[in-house]
């Protein structure tokens, strides 16, 4: 294996002002297959539910995964706004999550998810006329 099979692929974050380059040398050495930003959850997963084919509504997670209903154990979710990873892992694996992957935790107003027109709307309307 040499050099170009353990280079990171190179993210930059977006950041109020311009840019910022996420700190590769206090991450990397760490997370040996990668890393991938995560903001937290607003609900914990024991609000999924899921609705049968006659409309029931049912757990989504068994009870047992769900136990802390409190919330008091943090659940991330993937933002999609940076993935670092090595080209072997993408070559090997074809994916950016292993054992290894580490998470790079994003705060929630830096973290706009836009998968819908909804979801650009709300995004235009922080960008334009910020939190308050």
């Amino acid at each position: 294996m040499g050099p170009a099979d353990r280079a990171p692929v190179v993210a930059i974050i977006p950041a109020r002002g311009g840019s910022q380059r996420l700190p590769r040398k206090n991450i990397l050495p760490v997370a040996r297959d990668g890393v991938v930003s995560v903001t937290a959850v607003h609900h914990h997963s024991s609000w999924l539910k899921s609705v049968t084919a006659d409309g029931r509504l049912i757990d989504y997670f068994p009870s047992s995964t769900a136990s802390d209903s409190r919330g008091s154990t943090p659940i991330y979710m993937l933002n999609g706004v940076i993935y670092i990873g090595t080209r072997r892992l993408l070559l090997e694996r074809q994916t950016y999550y292993t054992e290894w992957t580490h998470a790079y935790i994003m705060p929630p107003e830096r973290s706009l998810d836009v998968d819908t027109a909804w979801d650009l709307h709300l995004a235009d309307l922080i960008l334009r006329e910020g939190v308050r």
